[in-house]
């Protein structure tokens, strides 16, 4: 097999070859001919196109010690190192792992930088054309890592890429690294780790949609390790010990920034910034912090106590919290605001629900004011018979919570297919238990009233949510028809955002912030975008 043309060059010292291999496609060897057995093999999609010896670089065959400690020379052999007195007596693993790493004779010609420069042994790995799923080339699994011996490196089983679990959680967390210290009893090192990237974990613990575990290895052997249970129990461990984890900062800056809304994207921008020592004011609409955490997500699924010790947890570390405070009101305009702060993160959130264009439209009931509404000390009223609209999360919270305050008939209808649904799978499940029915496939058509009553909607078939490029784009069937009856229709099929408080200060489309280059104090925002229909209206 041939080789594909590389250009080489024989350094002369190890700034050129820093220099060199800064630029461009390149690689480095040492001596050896191992990177000549890769590029033959096409291990790699594509080829360094120039390769430079670092073996004709003077004076780097050398152990020495000094006050920054064990100083060896790239080209110093393995057998030299094995050998060395100083190594043997100071750095006894050092020794030994260059002693055991190779026979005799590769160890006398075999150098430290041409192990370093030299690609993994492993079978996997080495397979041309990625026939196996390599960790070390962009896979989710290492074979070694996980046990497999017989695709061991000369350097063992490493970790040169983040895990499954963590690159698929949205906060990315050192899921191993966390899990470790809680499988030796150390939940206080466990806790570190994770308030590094979530403030929250109490929360989170108990509503994240745990995408992490749908890539677990263990899922390999029996089933995925429920990690959202373990963020759970270290989350509430950090709550029992706030005034460790969740104290004020030791230095405190002058400036002072204003967080507009008390959801969790506001919770989590007052805390780091908090943690940084700036001074933060947090102003919410609404009575109670948290947001769609208190306003949107029902008790059973989530404890409001656990919110309120959560926010309880914040104030103590200095962060004031204004309720009933809407931004737009007199003296808290959003001008008013960037007068007052340096800097002003907006984390509204997406309470601005969407609508059906349909004829009596006004007869349906929002889903997240329904929602809401139980927090607000205000039961809602339910009817008989209830029509959820919406194939998300918030519409199965809003069929089960119906369910629940004494309907005799709850049925989901949304246009997707059942393997379709966004909602997540343990949240059907749980909708199914509760005896909530589906009608998938369907969308609305026509609202069905009587003497300006709602009796039922009609349907009809939805062929496809999506077109051939994923975008939202439904087809129908009006040939295929249903028509359900019902004494109360709840909405519940996407939010969108609503930043009518800045007064045409901060530029829109499509419900995100347009971003531009005027010079003045930042704004920085957290705020949703127009959340995706799953139930749009039908022709």
């Amino acid at each position: 097999m041939t080789l594909r043309n590389f250009k080489h060059i024989s350094a002369s010292s190890l700034t050129e070859a820093a220099e060199i291999l800064s630029k461009g496609k390149a690689s480095a060897i040492a001596g050896g001919t191992d990177l000549l057995g890769v590029l033959k093999d096409k291990i790699h999609a594509e080829s360094p196109e120039l390769v430079v010896d670092l073996k004709t670089i003077p004076n780097l065959s050398y152990v020495k010690t000094g006050k920054k400690g064990l100083r060896i020379g790239a080209l110093t052999t393995l057998t030299d190192i094995s050998k060395n007195e100083t190594i043997r007596e100071n750095y006894a693993l050092l020794a030994e792992a260059a002693r055991s790493v190779a026979s005799p004779e590769i160890r006398n010609m075999g150098t430290l930088g041409g192990n370093i420069c030299q690609e993994p042994r492993c079978w996997y790995y080495r397979t041309p054309e990625d026939l196996f799923h390599c960790l070390r080339k962009g896979g989710s699994k290492c074979a070694a890592l996980l046990g497999e011996n017989r695709y061991h490196s000369i350097f063992g089983s490493v970790r040169v890429s983040v895990p499954a679990c963590t690159q698929t959680c949205p906060g990315n967390i050192e899921i191993p690294a966390y899990m470790d210290h809680v499988r030796k009893g150390d939940l206080k090192a466990a806790a570190r780790i994770i308030l590094e990237n979530n403030p929250i974990p109490a929360i989170t613990g108990r509503i994240c949609p745990h995408l992490c575990e749908s890539k677990c290895n263990r899922s390999d052997f029996d089933e995925a390790v429920s990690i959202r249970n373990v963020e759970q129990v270290v989350g509430d461990y950090i709550l029992d010990h706030a005034k460790e984890f969740l104290a004020p900062p030791k230095k405190q800056k002058k400036e002072g920034v204003a967080v507009v809304g008390s959801g969790p994207a506001g919770l989590s921008a007052a805390y780091y910034l908090r943690k940084a020592g700036y001074e933060v004011t947090v102003f919410e609409k609404m009575p109670k912090a948290g947001g769609m955490l208190t306003y949107g997500i029902p008790a059973h699924r989530l404890p409001k106590e656990v919110v309120e010790r959560q926010v309880k947890a914040f104030e103590a570390m200095g962060i004031i919290f204004k309720m009933n405070t809407p931004v737009g009101g007199k003296g808290t305009t959003f001008k008013d605001l960037r007068k007052k702060f340096k800097n002003v993160f907006l984390a509204s959130g997406a309470w601005g629900e969407r609508s059906l264009d349909l004829d009596k439209k006004e007869l349906l009931t929002p889903g997240i004011e329904f929602l809401s509404s139980i927090e607000l000390g205000k039961k809602p009223v339910v009817g008989k018979t209830v029509l959820v609209i919406g194939g998300g999360n918030v519409a199965v919270d809003v069929a089960v919570t119906a369910r629940r305050l004494g309907a005799a008939k709850v049925t989901m209808a949304c246009l997707e297919s059942r393997e379709e649904m966004p909602a997540f799978e343990e949240e059907i499940a749980e909708a199914l238990h509760e005896g909530v029915t589906f009608l998938t496939s369907f969308g609305p058509h026509r609202i069905i009233e009587k003497k300006g009553r709602i009796s039922g909607m009609e349907f009809v078939s939805c062929t496809s949510v999506f077109d051939a490029t994923g975008r939202f784009n439904p087809a129908f069937n009006p040939s295929v028809k249903k028509t359900l009856e019902a004494d109360q229709i709840i909405l519940a099929i996407g939010q969108a955002t609503d930043l009518a408080y800045t007064k045409g200060e901060v530029d829109t489309q499509r419900g995100l912030i347009v971003i531009d280059e005027k010079p003045g104090p930042p704004i920085w925002t957290a705020s949703m975008p127009a959340a995706t229909s799953s139930a749009g209206p039908c022709p």
